[in-house]
């Protein structure tokens, strides 16, 4: 995917989240964290550029946390995936990237949902180094738009595209695709709270 496609994706997330804003503040303010919402998905790394010559991907896992909050929604979650070398002189490597988002999630049809927001984490790599525990972190942002189908009153299924960047010296540009299963729940009293 060339940069063109990507500045104008990115561009159009940034529209469609900023165009809700004026429905987002006047979101309830009650509403902040009533309820949680709990996801587990697969994530694949989709595109290919120059890190690609020195590693493969391989499918990851997604756990993460979200909560309605004074304006749009707050997340916190962990990214894991692992990387094989396809050249000898380089090693395998685990990453996982921990992470605080927002963003703003508004009904599209009675059963859809569509979530954009932005993700800050701190993108962690151990690298698989022979008598040596190598590892490395770097700040990593990402922007995210999932799609969400209820599939019952409290489930739900969801697909997501991502793009992140890692601010190593060479900057990692990664494209992902997600795919997972959400369940929400109200709050207990004790954490709202805590949190309010």
């Amino acid at each position: 995917m060339n940069v063109q496609r990507i500045t104008a994706l990115l561009a159009s997330m940034a529209c469609a989240t900023f165009s809700a804003l004026p429905a987002a503040i006047a979101q309830e303010a009650g509403a902040a964290f009533d309820t949680l919402s709990i996801g587990v998905r697969v994530v694949a790394n989709v595109n290919h550029n120059t890190f690609h010559r020195y590693w493969d991907p391989h499918a990851g896992v997604e756990v993460n946390v979200a909560t309605p909050f004074y304006l749009g929604r707050i997340e916190a979650g962990l990214h894991y995936a692992s990387f094989s070398a396809t050249r000898p002189e380089q090693p395998d490597f685990r990453s996982w990237f921990p992470y605080l988002g927002w963003g703003y999630d508004w009904p599209v049809a009675t059963r859809l949902s569509w979530y954009n927001g932005i993700r800050v984490g701190d993108y962690l790599m151990s690298y698989d180094i022979p008598g040596d525990n190598k590892t490395e972190q770097e700040l990593g942002v990402s922007l995210n738009s999932d799609l969400g189908f209820a599939i019952l009153p409290s489930w739900s299924l969801d697909v997501s595209v991502r793009y992140r960047v890692v601010f190593t010296h060479e900057r990692l540009r990664h494209i992902y695709i997600a795919a997972g299963l959400r369940r929400s729940l109200r709050t207990p009293r004790w954490l709202r709270e805590f949190l309010d």
